[in-house]
């Protein structure tokens, strides 16, 4: 999901970057606006389908106990993941983005 909310706001850059033509005399600057809304959207049906598993969770409990890897993985792709957030956002702030915004929330 997030490769998809990322290629999302990709394209909505680019495309937003277009000049005005006959059809958009204004420009194609709408463009990032909906693939901030795809990206949001994006998030907001992961986050749905984490609450619903955690409550099954709660109703259907298993016990499963991790490995000492998956601690290291998640702490490492934590720090990772906020390093990208940090710089989503410090881009979005300097093109005055909102898809970037978008993108930098998913990553935080």
């Amino acid at each position: 999901t997030d490769i998809i909310a990322s290629v999302a706001v990709l394209i909505g850059l680019r495309i937003s970057q277009k000049p005005p033509d006959e059809d958009h005399p204004y420009g194609h600057f709408r463009a990032e606006t909906i693939a901030s809304m795809i990206a949001s959207f994006i998030m907001m049906v992961v986050g749905l389908e984490v609450l619903y598993s955690s409550g099954e969770m709660l109703f259907n409990p298993q016990e499963t106990t991790p490995d000492m890897i998956a601690a290291w993985t998640a702490a490492a792709s934590a720090i990772v993941m906020f390093l990208v957030f940090l710089y989503n956002k410090k881009l979005a702030k300097k093109v005055n983005s909102h898809a970037l915004y978008a993108a930098a929330a998913d990553n935080k």
